[in-house]
């Protein structure tokens, strides 16, 4: 039997837990974690579940931040030069006007 998007199997009844009650970072040493207080939908029985992060995911989130940092400076060089270059261009407009 396949579990719900978002439901953990609760140990007290065997039902499933889709009720999440209170959701924060947990850190343990040097891995960190989602701590989630969850409650069962058929017995109500609340239980913590611990969702990790992986390196990996952790790893590549980061090398897409510094990529998107990179675009954005490029971008904002890019816009920088062009205001400069209307700039210039409004003022050969009225010298010559």
């Amino acid at each position: 039997m396949k579990l719900p998007v978002n439901a953990a199997k609760c140990p007290s009844c065997g039902g499933y837990m889709k009720h999440v009650v209170d959701s924060r970072p947990h850190r343990t040493g040097n891995v960190w974690a989602v701590k989630r207080r969850r409650q069962c939908s058929d017995c109500g029985a609340r239980h913590n579940t611990f969702e990790m992060l992986e390196e990996d995911i952790l790893f590549y989130s980061i090398e897409l931040r510094r990529k998107l940092e990179d675009d954005l400076a490029r971008a904002e060089s890019v816009a920088s030069g062009v205001r400069k270059k209307i700039a210039r261009c409004d003022s050969a407009e009225e010298k010559a006007g």
